[in-house]
């Protein structure tokens, strides 16, 4: 039995007892670098026998073993928030390893218990290492382990790197942001004061991504390399719109990675690689490696295999099918979004004779109607209802939750939904495109705030074939293309206005209508089976039950 199993038996086998919480298991450790002795008197949980087993494990760990298990025993914490990404991690220190100079200097932003400085030292890259965390626990538990791991350079500050930035410069700069919410005013005031150049947009700066990738640009050497991963909408909010041209006119960025999802342990939202380098850059390379990785490997999450790291690094400096090179020109056509996916894809060029939507439709963004105003209307008859984005679940109404009068009916007859018509959700954290059959319009219904109306020109458009377009492969991608937010999809009327829509032959068209007809009605009534079955399902026993005895 190998030490891995051994951890393993022995953690089990104290389970009813009690845990070993991680804090602890590291004073353990500080203890036995200080006296080479294990002091197990805090795990008073523990039999005299079991902490001798306990013991007599420890001392047949090698110092690798022990730093990993400490990670098995805090990945069992609830309260855990040493959060590690091993995937992103490899690929960085693959990157490194091809740009930087490795006997460099290192600088960890937000460095947690350390893992990655300890990766760098294992592979060989770097000379001295330093890191900033704002958990006094987790720097604690980087110098513990950093000593276990024989790092003699090695140097973890407590400290808020979103305010406290020092003048120090490095070969090598890394950091796995925390995705924090709302910008501090006092980091804001901050930030001028912080850079030699700031941006102009530091004021308007919504995501603090952005604050970081700023931390990193200012600790770089000029021959330095920085890698940080960051949410899409860093990418394409339209908010950060100018700090993103900021990061393009000082030439700085010299890659965009769009990474797979779920290759965090804590979240399956996809993340991005920006990396930095200060060599006026007049070019971008954009890449979509969203795919590269086996999926669902470890944990049920993506992992990179070695072929997936050297698809990437191959990518990096060539021209491939997930990579390409974007110029600062094609950059400001789109406004500064940097999302790989508007770059990867021309798909335009793939459109049969493409016409903006506006150009065939009219767009109807539903208004918002307070909480305070409904609640006022639901003692009020009945005459029609509003619909919210939780009555979108297919491509059609089936059902409608929230009733309101003539009145309400009145006030927002402008958002009054008709036969023909499709409906977007415009916000929200699922994206749908249904269309109102006449059955749903003469219910009397209005759209939410987070819905829009797409009222096609019959006379220039079949509905049906709008809604097989948008609802395609391709339809579905051009409309992601114009996503604003990164957990809730968002996008404008204006934007959806410029939405290209290919104009096939007239007799294309209408067999694609008539098809999505077809397969619509099917599908109607295979909902109506299901429904129908659902309602039965609990009566199927009772009906057939015979009397007690």
């Amino acid at each position: 039995m190998d030490n891995k199993q051994k951890i393993w038996r022995f953690l089990d086998s104290i389970r009813s007892f009690g845990k070993i919480d991680s804090l602890t298991l590291i004073q353990i450790y500080k203890d036995w670098l200080q006296t080479g002795e294990f002091n197990l008197d805090q795990l008073s949980f523990m039999t005299d026998e079991q902490k001798n087993e306990f013991k007599k494990l420890l001392i047949g760990l090698s110092n690798e073993e022990k730093n990993n298990l400490f990670y098995i025993i805090n990945s069992m914490e609830r309260s855990n928030d040493l959060f590690v990404f091993e995937e992103g991690e490899k690929l960085a220190i693959q990157i490194f390893e091809r740009l930087a100079a490795t006997d460099g200097t290192v600088l960890d932003i937000g460095s947690g218990s350390g893992h990655f400085l300890r990766e760098m030292h294992h592979a060989g890259i770097g000379s001295a290492y330093e890191g900033e965390e704002i958990n006094k626990n987790a720097a604690e538990i980087a110098e513990t382990l950093s000593k276990l791991s024989d790092i003699r350079r090695f140097d973890v500050k407590t400290t808020d790197s979103l305010t406290n930035w020092n003048d120090k410069q490095y070969d090598m700069v890394y950091s796995n942001m925390p995705f924090l919410g709302r910008i501090p005013q006092e980091v804001r005031n901050e930030l001028p004061k912080l850079m030699n150049k700031p941006p102009l947009a530091v004021a308007k700066i919504g995501i603090s991504d952005w604050v970081f990738m700023l931390r990193i640009y200012e600790s770089l050497k000029d021959n330095g390399i920085g890698i940080g991963i960051v949410r899409g909408a860093a990418l394409n909010a339209i908010r950060d719109k100018e700090v993103r041209r900021w990061f393009i006119e000082e030439k700085c960025i010299k890659a965009i990675i769009q990474l797979p999802a779920a290759l965090m342990d804590y979240t399956a939202v996809p993340t991005f690689m920006i990396i930095l380098d200060k060599q006026d850059n007049d070019r971008i390379m954009i890449m979509d490696a969203s795919e590269e990785c086996v999926k669902g490997s470890i944990r049920n999450h993506n992992a990179f295999s070695d072929d997936n790291i050297e698809t990437i690094l191959h990518a990096l400096f060539n021209e491939t099918k997930i990579s390409k090179y974007v110029t600062h020109q094609e950059i400001a056509e789109v406004d500064y979004n940097l999302h790989p996916q508007v770059h990867m894809m021309n798909s335009e060029l793939s459109l049969v004779n493409p016409v903006k939507l506006s150009s065939i439709a009219e767009l109807i963004r539903g208004r918002d109607i307070d909480k305070k105003t409904l609640d006022a209307d639901k003692d009020k008859t009945q005459a029609g209802y509003l619909l919210n984005l939780s009555d979108i679940e297919t491509i059609f109404i089936d059902e409608l939750g929230q009733s309101i009068s003539e009145e309400l009916l009145e006030a927002n007859s402008k958002m009054r939904v008709k036969e023909n018509d499709l409906i977007i959700t415009s916000r929200g954290s699922k994206l749908r495109v249904a269309i109102i059959d006449q059955a749903t319009a003469d219910k009397k219904v209005i759209v939410s705030s987070n819905i829009t109306i797409i009222r096609p020109d019959v006379t220039k458009i079949n509905p049906y074939y709008l809604l097989a377009y948008m609802n395609s492969e391709l339809g579905m991608y051009m409309i992601n293309r114009m996503n604003t937010g990164s957990v809730i999809f968002t996008f404008t009327n204006k934007k959806l206005a410029e939405y290209q829509v290919p104009m096939l032959t007239e007799e294309e068209m209408d067999t694609i209508s008539d098809e999505m007809k077809l397969e619509l009605a099917n599908y109607k009534r295979l909902l109506r089976d299901i429904k129908k079955f659902n309602d039965k399902l609990p009566t199927i026993y009772t009906q057939f039950k015979k009397e007690e005895y």
